[in-house]
């Protein structure tokens, strides 16, 4: 922002970006926890289909993990532990079931 008014505290609405930030990003990761406890059928089913071993067991878990992580980012609460479990997930979800550099097919590559 100009400095046009140099009396004038900014730190308001940094603030309020920075907890729509903090709703935004983390309630993604609300939403897709839930998700996986609401749809877990669908999201088990899906997980075995990508070879998952356990995949009713690593969608529980994966769930509470994304669930926890979310909520901890929208809270403020514990935010580095939040940010590590989403970190997890991120990574072993990406390599192990989104893993769309393995896929052949470019339209199937396009999906995944």
């Amino acid at each position: 922002m100009p400095n046009n008014r140099p009396w004038y505290n900014w730190a308001m609405e940094t603030d309020i970006l920075f907890l729509l930030g903090r709703i935004l990003f983390g309630g993604l990761f609300v939403f897709n926890g839930l998700n996986h406890f609401f749809r877990r059928g669908a999201v088990t089913g899906y997980a075995a289909s990508k070879d998952v071993p356990q995949a009713d067991l690593a969608v529980k878990i994966s769930g509470l993990m994304i669930l926890a992580g979310g909520l901890g980012v929208v809270l403020g609460a514990y935010v580095n532990f939040a940010v590590l479990l989403l970190v997890i997930f991120l990574l072993l979800v990406s390599l192990k079931v989104h893993n769309f550099w393995a896929i052949a097919d470019p339209t199937q590559r396009v999906l995944e």
